[in-house]
């Protein structure tokens, strides 16, 4: 019986390290193709200005965060070649948060994976970041903004009505998808936009009611 039970931890342990390698090789397999400034990619220098793991899901990076300016200047430098790796980030998902967390603490046990598992709202929080830098640089992006605010997550549609936001009155075409969202059913996203639309179009927010 010991036995058995001594067979299925370390099998068990043994799909949790190839889970661990996997998802190690497709994060450093898409870094590859990321631009990068002073021989840094973009997600490292976004990463810095994350609070993530302390929190354990994750905050907005924003105050009295001295790698802010350097990640600012970085963004800026990277230009539009960020708007990809932006949209990307702003698709990853919240599933299996509680199991990330697990793995991480088993992760913290070694020292020769430096890898840990980044939650889906702090990749999101930190794309947002990430386009208030880019500002109106960031218009090219607003096509496939639009596209992503029918995602189904309720959270990861509110990121992506922020990161329009961010972008400022370069983003007006997306103002008609955005009053559609006036009537979500979730109010979190009802004040997202409300919010939003005052940003980009002040006037069509007016005709909204929006005051």
């Amino acid at each position: 019986m010991k036995i058995l039970r001594r067979w299925k931890w370390r099998l068990g342990l043994g799909i949790v390290i190839a889970g661990i390698l996997a998802s190690w090789l497709v994060v450093h397999i898409r870094r590859l193709n990321e631009p990068s400034y002073q021989g840094r990619r973009l997600t490292e220098w976004l990463g810095d200005c994350s609070v993530y793991p302390s929190s354990g899901i994750g905050e907005i990076p924003r105050a009295f965060n001295p790698n802010v300016p350097a990640t600012s200047h970085a963004v800026k430098e990277i230009g539009t070649n960020a708007i990809p790796v932006l949209l990307d980030m702003l698709q990853a998902g919240d599933a299996a948060v509680e199991l990330k967390i697990k793995l991480n603490g088993l992760l913290e046990r070694q020292s020769i994976i430096h890898f840990r598992f980044r939650h889906g709202c702090d990749y999101r929080n930190l794309a947002v970041f990430g386009f208030e830098i880019l500002n109106s640089e960031a218009a090219p992006a607003v096509a496939a903004l639009v596209h992503l605010l029918h995602t189904e997550d309720p959270m990861a549609r509110i990121d992506v009505i922020y990161a329009l936001g961010k972008i400022g009155p370069a983003a007006k075409d997306a103002v008609p998808d955005l009053l559609t969202h006036l009537n979500d059913e979730h109010a979190n996203v009802r004040n997202a936009v409300t919010n939003v639309l005052k940003q980009i179009d002040p006037e069509a927010a007016a005709k909204a009611g929006i005051r």
